[in-house]
Formats: structure tokens, C-alpha cells, sequence
């Protein structure tokens, strides 16, 4: 069974928002895979690294029924809870 907190969806909520905001910027769009830390002493999280290609935790998602589509739909929007 999978949890989660208040506080993991908050983060889910900063991470996303960043990334909308960075993409928006910077006209980026295509696969790209974004690594946070989150520092402990005030819960601000951080990107450190963006890489443009997939990650391994797409395997998280192997029998998602909208993989392919996030993939070759240039119209698919995300869906929650994924």
C-alpha cells in the first residue's frame, strides 16, 4: 500500500509548479527528467539536475494505461493521481 503525507503532496505541488515555470521560461518541452534535494533545515527543494531523456522511473509506469500517449500525443495532458 502506498501513502503519502500533506507534506509529500505539498512537494509534489512545488515540483510541479517549477517545472511548468522553468519550461515556460526556457520554451523547453520534450522528455526531460529533473532531480530535486530537499534541504532538511527549511523544506525548500532544489533541482540540481536536468537531463533530456528519459529516466529509469519510467519503470515505475510500465503498464500506466497513458505512457505511450504522454509519449506520442502532442495534445495529452497529465492526469491524477498518475
Amino acid at each position: 500500500m502506498i501513502t503519502t503525507s500533506n507534506t509529500h503532496v505539498w512537494m509534489f505541488w512545488q515540483i510541479w509548479d517549477w517545472v511548468q515555470d522553468f519550461c515556460a521560461k526556457t520554451n523547453a518541452s520534450g522528455q526531460l527528467c529533473f532531480d530535486f534535494m530537499k534541504d532538511d533545515s527549511d523544506g525548500q527543494l532544489y533541482a540540481f539536475e536536468c537531463n533530456p531523456r528519459c529516466s529509469t522511473i519510467l519503470l515505475n509506469f510500465y503498464n500506466h494505461s497513458k505512457v505511450a500517449e504522454a509519449f506520442f500525443n502532442p495534445q495529452a495532458r497529465p492526469s491524477f493521481p498518475f
